[in-house]
Order: C-alpha cells, then sequence, then structure tokens
C-alpha cells in the first residue's frame, strides 16, 4: 500500500510510449492486486522490436515518478545496446534520473553491459547494491526482480538517523549505576 507502478516502452530514435500510467496500489487486496495484473498485462502487451533509444524511456519513466522521490524505482530491460540514442544523452538522461529514483538496467541476453553499468552506476561510493543485472535468459529473470524488491525496501532500520524522544521532567535519567 503507498506504492505506484508504471510501465513504459522505449525503442527507435523518437519511440517512448506511457504503456501503463502511474497507478497507485491502493484500495482492498482485491484491488491492489488488479492494478499489479493490469501492469503485468502492460508488460505483456509489449513487442520489443527497432532499436534502443535509452534517454527517450528514461525521460518517458521519470515523468511517471512521485515528484518526491519518495523510494522511487527505475528498472530498465534491455538489450543494453546504444543504437539509436547519442551515448551521451543517455548518460545525462540517466543521471536525471538517479537524481530521484533508484536506476537498475536488467541486461537480457548479451547485453552491452559496462555501458549498463554507466547508466545505472550508484550516486555514491558506498553504496552496496549491484544496480546492473545481466540475465542471460528469462530463468534469472524473477530472481533478479526479486533481489531488487530486497535491494529497495527498508528492513531492518535505518543508517544515518538519529532518534530524539523528549523525556517527561518528572523522570530523571541515570547512568548504570544509577547515577543521574
Amino acid at each position: 500500500e503507498g506504492s505506484s507502478i508504471a510501465v513504459t516502452s522505449f525503442a527507435g530514435s523518437s519511440s517512448h510510449t506511457a504503456n501503463y500510467a502511474s497507478t497507485a496500489i491502493t484500495g482492498t487486496a482485491a484491488q491492489q492486486q488488479a492494478v499489479k495484473d493490469a501492469a503485468i498485462a502492460a508488460v505483456n502487451g509489449i513487442n520489443p522490436s527497432g532499436s534502443t533509444y535509452l534517454s527517450g524511456g528514461l525521460t518517458e519513466a521519470i515523468g511517471q515518478l512521485d515528484a518526491t522521490g519518495r523510494n522511487n524505482v527505475i528498472i530498465a530491460f534491455t538489450d543494453g545496446e546504444n543504437d539509436s540514442d547519442d551515448y551521451y544523452s543517455a548518460i545525462s538522461t540517466a543521471k536525471t534520473a538517479k537524481a530521484i529514483a533508484k536506476l537498475f538496467t536488467i541486461g537480457m541476453g548479451e547485453a552491452n553491459n559496462g555501458y549498463l553499468k554507466l547508466i545505472c552506476s550508484p550516486t555514491t561510493v558506498n553504496d552496496p547494491i549491484d544496480y546492473n543485472r545481466p540475465c542471460e535468459n528469462l530463468d534469472t529473470l524473477a530472481e533478479e526482480l526479486l533481489q531488487i524488491l530486497d535491494d529497495t525496501t527498508i528492513v531492518g532500520g535505518f543508517t544515518g538517523v538519529t532518534v530524539t524522544d523528549t523525556i517527561d521532567p518528572r523522570f530523571v535519567v541515570v547512568d548504570k549505576n544509577g547515577n543521574p
């Protein structure tokens, strides 16, 4: 609950389409499942063809995101061939995307993973997440998607956070020896 999902396809020199516009996953369990099913149907309805226009697809995806940057994730499925796109345009668009989202690439088949690593590389040096997920076949795709879900879900707490709890003045804070 509280999440949204969108599906965008991209191919050719200018073709990019929001196949399924950003839709909130809210309501009853049945309503939430209907949203998820519609997104899956949108993915299944994409007919891969033409050449790769990654910056166009990323631009469309950026337009679908929550403007607050709250837990935004973009997953780009591609063969990684930069054959219809200005290389530097794709890098620049990816930089814009990474400012408001975690950007993952899933390189299908014999993808150009060196290029994809430049597109999705983390914005911080100490980020332990592998943002480029090579998939030789569809058997490994589900595993990679589950790993992305794990990598983008906050489990086990936060780091670098200060929690302040104001203590009622009627109480006295003492150390382990009972000293105030």
